[in-house]
């Protein structure tokens, strides 16, 4: 595929990387993945916008005095080592770029003429009310199926699912006698599902830093997961312990994921799902290979519709 060039800058909203915040490394990735290909790629937080009220010199002034104090200055500290991820310039934002906001943030404060809306979550789940999108005036992609329930108007091929994988973290140690289980919950909080009592006895493991809960994988025989999207049921198998996710109401294991990218984790904890996951546990690794190669093609088909549609 020949993928056209995007003369245009683009810029990501979000804020500093989060290595807890999932939204937050999958939206830097983005700046990282786009840098990569030759998209002049950079990110910048999502400021409040003035009122409409303010004379346009006011504006203007406190603007740049916001980017100064609060942007510029975070610059050195904004993401991660491993990621090429630079703060937008002044000069970039004055050059009428594409932006790219997720689907946690209502409108468009950043002013863009260009607007590319990521469905990274159930709109309106974390709050309750869900984000009015502009069908005309916005490109819309999602991060997986599931997530765009209803959405039949979002164009199928506009699916854009990028990983960032903590393999130095995350890895088997062959560590011998496993005992025990372990659970977090992350944004099961938001569903309406029951958690088991195997669940409920096991070590909690939500705000533990990495290590530590790449540790506990290392030790643990299973891992329950009330968070049925999230990438620590894939870092669980990565330590060689059993991922059982939590089953949601009215998601089916089918419409849940791909059947090539749950190796390892069982939907609920019925025996047939245990032996499957322990059965195909070991393929992984290899799934997550196949995945890097998706994720190239799904990022150049996102660059080409943006060149096509804005340019």
């Amino acid at each position: 595929m020949t993928v056209p060039k995007l003369n245009r800058p683009l810029v990501v909203a979000v804020g500093a990387f989060d290595e807890n915040s999932g939204g937050a490394i999958v939206l830097h990735k983005l700046v990282d993945s786009l840098r990569r290909a030759g998209v002049s790629a950079y990110a910048y937080p999502p400021l409040k916008p003035y009122p409409n009220s303010m004379p346009a010199w006011k504006r203007r002034l406190k603007g740049l005095h916001r980017h100064i104090t609060k942007v510029a200055k975070s610059a050195k500290h904004f993401s991660h080592p491993s990621m090429d991820v630079p703060l937008a310039p002044l000069s970039v934002l004055k050059q009428d770029p594409i932006v790219v906001y997720p689907e946690v943030i209502a409108g468009n404060p950043l002013g863009a003429s260009s607007v590319v809306r990521w469905i990274l979550f159930t709109p309106g789940a974390h709050t309750g009310q869900g984000v009015e999108i502009d069908r005309g005036a916005e490109e819309i992609f999602y991060f997986q199926k599931a997530f765009i329930e209803g959405h039949d108007w979002i164009p199928p091929e506009n699916e854009l699912r990028l990983q960032w994988i903590r393999s130095d973290i995350y890895y088997d140690q062959q560590q011998e006698n496993r005992s025990g289980s372990c659970r977090m919950q992350r944004k099961g909080a938001l569903l309406n599902i029951n958690t088991s009592d195997a669940y409920r006895t096991a070590t909690p493991l939500d705000g533990l830093p990495h290590q530590e809960i790449a540790a506990i994988f290392n030790k643990s025989e299973r891992f329950y997961c009330d968070d049925p999207h999230t990438m620590y049921s894939t870092y669980a198998v990565l330590c060689g312990c059993i991922a059982v996710v939590t089953p949601v109401p009215g998601l089916s294991e089918a419409d849940w994921r791909p059947e090539q990218e749950r190796w390892g984790i069982a939907y609920g904890d019925k025996p047939d799902q245990i032996e499957i996951a322990l059965r195909t546990k070991h393929l992984m690794k290899e799934t997550l290979d196949a995945l890097q190669g998706v994720e190239e093609q799904q990022v150049e088909h996102f660059i080409a519709t943006l060149a096509k549609r804005f340019e």
